[in-house]
């Protein structure tokens, strides 16, 4: 069932998102990204402030000085919710790079100028965190479901858990879109809901204060291979400063490698904690999660930044069955590697 008050939602018309954002771009900030004094500047959307999973990289790139090193600067990082905000800031220009689910294959899909430029993580990166009350999946038929979107990736990651676990989402759950992991997290706190997914740190906070943790799988499995994180930059930044986006990319490699070596945990934790409020030690569980304890082809950020095989099209898939898609796209047409083979090309 979906919740009357928020229905699914209609596909967006990316074209004409497009039309409306461009004409704020001649007042506004600009593909160019330059700030005239020999360093290039950019504006970063990020769906996670900090979060382990996505906006963590490009901070510490930012504060370990490998963006310096790569000649750019930050000028600001943007907060969004949902995908489709940082989406429209990359077609107006406001916003050079983001960091977000894979919202930008249905704008270019309708001709939007947007383009994947790196994968980040091609598995389900969240556990389900449920209400006290709810002991195991079979708990939650007739239970709302508090989702990012009810016509997102989480919804689609959600309904394959489902299906694992005996469950018609169509029948048996009640889905209720409320934004990025605090919002759902604090639905499920206060009865708003009955569980969400939740990526770590997060999920270690809420799990620790009396949620159930239902895990990733209800089989205990490998998890959903989809496109749940994504680097997606404006076309026209790309086209006009290549060897920027090139950069950008050694920068953010470069702040990988730092977080992969157990040897730096606590200095990240440190540095993430500061910027996501997050706890230090639930920070470093994380780390382990998902930096230590698995292999760069479970999915969990490719060292090449290109996207395991069959995570591309499995998420074109979940978007056609969404009806967020109308017609499919091919990762050729999507994808633009040429900056991830670059930038990665001395570190393989």
């Amino acid at each position: 069932m979906i919740n009357p008050i928020r229905p699914l939602r209609r596909p967006m018309s990316w074209i004409a998102v497009a039309a409306a954002a461009m004409a704020l771009t001649a007042c506004s900030a600009s593909d160019d990204a330059s700030s005239g004094s020999g360093t290039a500047s950019i504006v970063i959307a990020e769906q996670s402030n900090g979060g382990v999973t996505t906006g963590m990289l490009p901070h510490l790139a930012d504060q370990l000085g490998f963006f310096a090193k790569e000649g750019l600067s930050v000028e600001k990082y943007v907060s969004v919710t949902k995908g489709s905000d940082a989406i429209s800031g990359l077609l107006s220009g406001d916003v050079q790079v983001a960091h977000i689910g894979a919202d930008g294959i249905v704008a270019a899909a309708q001709g939007g100028p947007v383009v994947g430029i790196g994968a980040n993580t091609d598995a389900s990166i969240w556990t389900v965190v449920a209400s006290p009350g709810v002991k195991t999946w079979a708990d939650l038929k007739g239970k709302t479901i508090a989702l990012g979107s009810v016509s997102d990736i989480t919804r689609s990651v959600f309904d394959r858990l489902a299906g694992e676990a005996g469950l018609d989402p169509e029948t048996d759950l009640e889905y209720v879109a409320l934004g990025a992991t605090p919002q759902r997290v604090a639905a499920v706190k206060n009865g708003q809901a009955a569980a969400t997914i939740a990526a770590y740190p997060t999920a270690f906070g809420v799990i620790e204060s009396g949620l159930t943790d239902l895990g990733f799988t209800p089989s205990g499995g490998a998890a959903p291979i989809l496109m749940t994180t994504d680097i997606e930059a404006s076309k026209r930044w790309t086209e006009s400063n290549p060897d920027q986006v090139t950069s950008y990319l050694k920068a953010i490699a470069a702040a990988r490698q730092y977080v992969q070596d157990p040897a730096n945990a606590d200095d990240v934790a440190t540095r993430t904690s500061e910027i996501s409020g997050e706890s230090p030690d639930s920070i470093k569980k994380a780390l382990e999660l998902y930096y230590y304890d698995k292999p760069a082809d479970s999915g969990l950020f490719p060292a090449d930044f290109h996207h395991v095989d069959g995570a591309f099209d499995a998420t074109v898939q979940a978007y056609l069955d969404l009806g967020l898609l109308k017609d499919s796209i091919s990762e050729d047409e999507y994808m633009d590697y040429t900056f991830a083979d670059r930038a990665t090309e001395g570190l393989k």
